[in-house]
């Protein structure tokens, strides 16, 4: 995870120094002395002596965040595919494609779980460390967050997961059975609640991207509001709505998936990118974690056209997406390259032209979002993207604060909100095309829930939200049918558990429909 003072370089570079000594110290060493170590003991158990490691430690955990599984660039492809809104290419995100021995579902459940491990290993071992004991608890609290979110990612695309916070030494720990969404939804709650309490504000500026107590309280609303703990959830977004904890919306709707839109006033957490150690070929899995690996996004090699990066062009707009843009919303244009677009290529603009058949006729579009701009002649094959990619923006948030004040009956206030959104994207009282929201015209919750709706499917297109806003709100079939006839919210609201792990473990089941 590359933070601005390259520390994980850094810590990368420190993990194949270590390996690569011990490597040679215990091939040189007697069997006298082999008789003292125990081969099966978790190297975290030795490895973290002072603040100097948790810290290394730390960043190994917020590495994970780039596995190919997670944000480097199927997950997000595959959330947004899911849903009425994108799709996605036939041979790996649409229904029919997806099933237990999938490479993007295997993905997805080994990095959560790789991140899980990281940071129970480092919230164990940091107790008997002696150090200052409010970084100390700053160090766990990352580390409890960064673990409640692999959780809620887990709970969410899975729903019957297990329950991994110790870390397994004998081979039946190996071996847990699943255990029911609510005792992992008191987990993340737990995970969510310690990391609001010890997280700080902010952090100076070579520390800028790390979650933050403002990260923690956004996080701890979403996981009640996803339970329907409406009065919670609509606490903790009122709480970080405070301006003590520096969020606003970006002037700019674009800005946010720009490179100079990196950790900006709408960051709430954030994935960090850099293309400065691009180190071997990308594809590697759950993530490559060796000394050379990179820490690249590539986002827009698996979703940009191939006039763009040589793009594979995996993911673009359905017309349900489309239509729901209002006639002056500028954030259509800014949203989408369309057919008559150009593109700066290496040589002068490049003609946006694409064409489809069938049902893949808007294959003409593509999106816009964390695509570089400008040609990269460094790395002209696109495989090597650094645009940061924002998992919860401060928009996010104030939309789902609109939806907790909607289910209160605050009709009024959730108005209000959803025009933050709005006034932000250009919309002014009385224009035809765009307006202001008028707050007298929703004043019963089905109106209000109409223009939240709206709101949230543009404001938030193609970033992975509305899969997961439909069911939250019972609508998954009735919408996502619409594009594929063949969604049953029964089978697939939940993903298939990977045939790898259950052969693995068989106290596991697998999933209803799979």
């Amino acid at each position: 995870m590359i933070f601005n003072d390259n520390s994980e370089l850094k810590m990368k570079n420190i993990i194949y120094v270590f390996v690569t000594t011990m490597v040679v110290i215990l091939s040189g060493c007697t069997d006298d002395f082999l008789t003292k170590i125990n081969p099966n003991e978790p190297v975290g158990e030795t490895y973290y002596k002072s603040s100097v490691e948790l810290e290394q430690g730390l960043y190994g955990v917020y590495g994970k965040l780039q596995a190919t599984g997670l944000y480097q660039n199927r997950y997000p492809v595959l959330t947004a595919a899911r849903s009425d809104e994108g799709f996605g290419s036939p041979q790996h995100f649409r229904i029919p494609a997806i099933n237990s021995t999938k490479d993007e579902i295997i993905w997805l459940w080994q990095a959560n779980y790789s991140m899980i491990w990281r940071a129970t290993s480092l919230i164990r071992n940091a107790q008997p460390v002696v150090m200052d004991e409010t970084l100390k608890n700053q160090i766990i609290a990352e580390a409890r967050f960064l673990r409640g979110w692999a959780y809620f990612l887990l709970v969410t695309n899975f729903e019957n997961v297990v329950l991994a916070n110790e870390n397994p030494i004998a081979e039946s720990d190996y071996r847990s059975p699943q255990v029911a969404p609510e005792t992992i939804y008191e987990v993340i709650e737990a995970d969510f609640q310690f990391a609001k309490e010890h997280l700080p504000l902010s952090y100076s500026a070579e520390k800028k991207g790390r979650v933050t107590k403002g990260t923690a309280i956004s996080g701890l609303g979403i996981t009640y509001l996803y339970q329907r703990k409406i009065d919670l959830a609509l606490a903790e977004f009122e709480e970080v709505m405070d301006p003590k904890y520096g969020y606003g919306l970006a002037p700019n709707y674009f800005d946010n998936f720009t490179l100079a839109g990196a950790n900006n006033q709408e960051s709430v957490f954030e994935v960090q990118f850099s293309n400065e150690l691009i180190g071997r070929f990308y594809w590697s899995g759950e993530g490559d974690d060796g000394a050379n690996s990179g820490e690249a996004n590539y986002w827009e090699q698996i979703v940009g056209p191939g006039l763009i990066h040589n793009g594979w062009h995996e993911l673009w707009p359905t017309q349900v997406l489309l239509n729901e843009f209002e006639k002056g919303d500028p954030r259509y244009d800014q949203s989408f390259y369309k057919p008559g677009d150009t593109w700066p290529g290496a040589n002068g603009p490049v003609l946006f032209t694409l064409k489809g058949q069938g049902i893949d006729t808007l294959r003409s579009y593509a999106t816009r979002k964390y695509i570089r701009t400008q040609y990269d002649q460094v790395q002209p094959n696109g495989r090597a993207g650094n645009i940061n990619r924002k998992i919860i923006r401060f928009a996010d948030v104030i939309l789902l604060y609109a939806e907790t004040l909607m289910e209160n009956g605050q009709f009024i206030d959730a108005i209000e909100q959803i025009n933050r959104a709005r006034a932000r994207a250009g919309a002014t009282f009385g224009d035809a095309d765009f307006p202001i929201l008028q707050a007298a015209d929703y004043d019963t919750k089905e109106k209000v829930f109409q223009a939240l709706q709206h709101e949230r499917m543009v404001e938030l297109n193609l970033e992975g939200n509305r899969f997961y806003d439909l069911v939250r709100w019972g609508l998954d079939e009735e919408k996502i049918k619409v594009i594929a006839p063949e969604y049953n919210n029964n089978i697939h609201r939940r993903l298939p558990i990977p045939q790898l792990e259950l052969e693995a473990n068989p106290n596991i089941e697998q999933n209803f429909g799979w």
